[in-house]
């Protein structure tokens, strides 16, 4: 389960390299409960967090 939550970490954070703003160090810390989560919800969240903090542009609207 560690490996499978760590992989989907590593994907999503290749999927959207290019498009961070600056470069950072990054610690995730995934709670118990990320053994039950799609990997849509990972990517959700992780992405959602990168934007809050502003290493991410916010979403475009249509």
């Amino acid at each position: 389960m560690r490996n499978l939550i760590k992989r989907r970490v590593r994907e999503v954070f290749r999927s959207v390299r290019k498009d961070f703003a600056k470069p950072f160090d990054m610690v995730v810390i995934a709670r118990r409960d990320v053994q039950s989560c799609e990997f849509a919800d990972v990517k959700r969240e992780l992405i959602g967090a990168w934007r809050a903090e502003g290493l991410l542009p916010k979403e475009k609207r249509a």
